[in-house]
């Protein structure tokens, strides 16, 4: 894959809806002063694991021994996200094959970060509630369409 199809796939995964592509991460350059992060949204697991795996060295134009080097030892723990889902254990063994040029902060399904039940999901909530101002709370489908719009751009 050359950079410019690797950017194609970036920018749809994050203009995706993830109310139906929920499968997401929020990623970006573990460079200390790249703090810009995104989200990504995919339609299923193995897409997620396609773009991490193939799409990101890419875009961080690693040269083609270090793409060579990340492929071999990523891969076989992308095999068991396919086989054992999104696990923090797993995010933690990717970022630290990937930590000279990435960083994933979160990763999982739309449902889990609207529950509220994580850390990232809190805060990521109490944010989208203070732009108006008002108290954080549940996000219900009223909030749906606007949370959507707001995490597309979150993280600039």
């Amino acid at each position: 894959m050359d950079k410019e199809k690797a950017i194609k796939l970036g920018d749809a995964a994050m203009s995706r809806d993830p109310r139906f592509a929920n499968y997401g991460l929020f990623s970006g350059g573990s460079f200390v002063l790249d703090s810009e992060r995104v989200f990504m949204w995919f339609e299923t697991i193995q897409d997620l694991v396609f773009f991490i795996k193939k799409a990101e060295p890419q875009i961080f134009e690693l040269d083609a021994a270090d793409i060579e080097n990340y492929e071999s030892k990523i891969t076989p723990v992308l095999d068991n996200v396919q086989r054992d889902g999104l696990t923090d254990q797993l995010k933690n063994k990717i970022n630290d094959i990937s930590k000279d040029f990435m960083v994933i902060e979160w990763w999982g399904n739309f449902s889990e970060l609207v529950a509220n039940k994580s850390e990232f999901s809190k805060n990521l909530i109490e944010d989208f509630f203070e732009q108006f101002e008002e108290e954080p709370k549940s996000l219900s489908e009223e909030h749906m369409d606007s949370f959507v719009e707001f995490i597309q751009s979150y993280g600039y």
